[in-house]
């Protein structure tokens, strides 16, 4: 039941709370699908942490663009179906998606390595 109520408030708030603090619930909303589809993205508090030293979720200055401060090529390996399915780069995605995309990175043998600074004191 906390898992579920927990996702419900990550899906309608952007990142899942309990307490005041964000928890580490490793599932999130892919949107664009019927019904509820989740995609992992790691632990929301480690995006959230790392968010706040980097960007404003909707950060457009190039060469990085999003809260999670992507550049071209990591968008193009690991969000290629976000650029299409928004028309554009990270900062026109939402929170949700810009943690998924970060999250295939970091599993795809990267770990938090994209974020050399700001993942000290967050993952």
């Amino acid at each position: 039941m906390t898992v579920v109520l927990c996702v419900a408030l990550a899906l309608s708030a952007g990142v899942c709370e309990r307490g005041g603090h964000a928890t580490h619930e490793p599932w999130m909303e892919r949107g664009g699908q019927a019904g509820l589809v989740l995609e992992p993205t790691g632990p929301v508090s480690v995006w959230v942490c790392i968010h706040q030293k980097e960007a404003a979720w909707n950060d457009t200055g190039d060469p990085y663009w999003g809260g999670l401060q992507m550049d071209r090529s990591f968008m193009a390996a690991y969000g290629a179906d976000m650029i299409r399915r928004y028309r554009g780069f990270a900062d026109r995605w939402s929170p949700r998606d810009q943690m998924v995309v970060a999250w295939r990175a970091v599993t795809s043998g990267r770990g938090y390595g994209p974020w050399p600074n700001t993942r000290r004191g967050c993952a």
